[in-house]
């Protein structure tokens, strides 16, 4: 693991920190929800979908359920659209319930704290009204006063914030814990921290390992030491 963390931590012009699985322990109760929402559907298409929803975290459901509609159910036209509108809508309600009942994590807001609010931004695949509600409702806006989600891309999110603070890629961060997070990092040229602790993705090692700037964490208490926040 690079010994430069906490030096990259101190100086950041920019941090960006992925949501769910980063800063809500979200993605047991966001798979519920996409369990119930899949009840609609064909039970032999559930499986193919949950595959896919794992695989890609950090991707947002726009393009995750218009991908399950039409590739994987095989819809099309209008009904298609008509189908991918009220899944998101369902969803949506089942995420909302999700978040409700659970607490950002300790470990999280005590980095966020370390960072200060004029450095950190929140990059989520989550719808991003939603997403702000959530901070508001939970007394983080403080904590986390730039919350960006879907449906624009995380890539363009962070192309945006690069261009608008006038900083280089190479002088901020982005921690977050899938697939969709690596290629937004990617991408822009943002070092990538990925954290293993609540990420439901297969063959996450491997993928970080194979890419440069890249670094693999298994857990916050991990990356709270390498960056020498108590």
């Amino acid at each position: 693991m690079p010994p430069t963390l906490s030096t990259l931590i101190t100086n950041a012009t920019c941090v960006f920190m992925d949501c769910d699985g980063v800063i809500f322990d979200a993605n047991a109760f966001k798979l519920r929800a996409l369990e119930a929402t899949l009840a609609d559907f064909p039970g032999s298409t559930h499986a193919a979908m949950v595959d896919y929803w794992k695989r890609s975290g950090g991707v947002s459901r726009y393009v995750k359920f218009d991908h399950y509609v039409r590739e994987i159910v095989g819809l099309d036209g209008a009904e298609a659209e008509a189908r991918i509108k009220a899944t998101i809508a369902t969803f949506a309600a089942h995420s909302r319930a999700g978040y409700a009942a659970v607490a950002p994590l300790p470990e999280a807001l005590a980095f966020a704290r370390a960072v200060g609010p004029q450095r950190l931004v929140v990059v989520s695949g989550t719808d991003g009204e939603e997403l702000r509600q959530v901070f508001e409702q939970q007394g983080l806006t403080e904590v986390f006063p730039r919350v960006l989600g879907s449906p624009t891309l995380k890539r363009e999110h962070i192309a945006a914030e690069l261009a608008a603070r006038g900083c280089q890629a190479s002088e901020c961060l982005f921690i977050g814990d899938g697939a969709g997070d690596l290629e937004a990092a990617t991408l822009t040229g943002v070092p990538f921290f990925f954290l293993a602790q609540m990420s439901p993705w297969p063959g996450a090692r491997e993928a970080i390992a194979a890419t440069a700037n890249a670094s693999y964490l298994e857990s916050w208490s991990e990356l709270l030491s390498l960056a020498s926040i108590a």
